[in-house]
């Protein structure tokens, strides 16, 4: 195996190490009791580190209509995370599954019945980095975000200094600082690129 191939097949493992761990987690707060809250998805609101594209969350998309779908035959598998808005009547905040809600929200407006989401409290507290590395985790793990999306997380972990640096993301994620360059330097290509392709989505790092 080459050194690269040894590198990725690394990063694969802490994430999924990671991700076990969240997992874990769930699994001990669903034996106390303590889990699955069923909320109404308007009382659920974006978060402030969201990683998501817009476009990933347009009614539109075609991955997100496949969601949908499952939702509606399948249920929701696995919850949301939140944490509750201080000073609101019952309102959260997410901490990870934009996808999920925005296709909760979607389809408890076409559902005569509405459509609850399933979701977790989030125990973190005030840890905006454990939050960011959170989503990351479930996303990197159902390799569910495009390049360009990560790219656009971790320049903007570094913006509001959640993390140190570049090697500060590389130490928390498991990848190698030159693969987080490589994803930060593709967020930072120019409007004019990034238009060019139409949906940012598609852009590979290979290329």
């Amino acid at each position: 195996m080459t050194v690269p191939g040894r590198m990725l097949a690394n990063s694969t493992d802490a994430i999924g190490a990671k991700y076990e761990q969240l997992k874990a987690e769930i699994q001990s707060a669903k034996d106390s009791g303590l889990w699955v809250l069923q909320l109404d998805p308007r009382k659920v609101h974006p978060g402030k580190l969201a990683d998501r594209l817009h476009l990933s969350l347009d009614a539109a998309d075609p991955s997100l209509m496949e969601l949908k779908r499952t939702l509606l035959r399948d249920g929701q598998i696995q919850p949301i995370s939140v944490r509750r808005i201080d000073g609101s009547d019952g309102e959260y905040e997410i901490v990870s599954g934009h996808r999920r809600h925005a296709a909760a929200l979607q389809l408890n407006s076409e559902l005569a019945d509405g459509f609850k989401i399933h979701a977790v409290l989030d125990g973190s507290g005030g840890d905006a980095a454990h939050k960011a590395l959170r989503m990351y985790v479930e996303n990197a793990a159902r390799m569910d975000l495009s390049a360009y999306e990560l790219g656009q997380a971790f320049r903007r972990w570094l913006d509001d200094n959640l993390f140190e640096d570049q090697l500060a993301i590389a130490a928390a994620t498991g990848l190698s600082k030159g693969t987080v360059s490589k994803y930060i330097s593709l967020a930072a290509l120019p409007e004019v690129v990034i238009r060019a392709f139409g949906d940012p989505r598609t852009i590979s790092m290979r290329w």
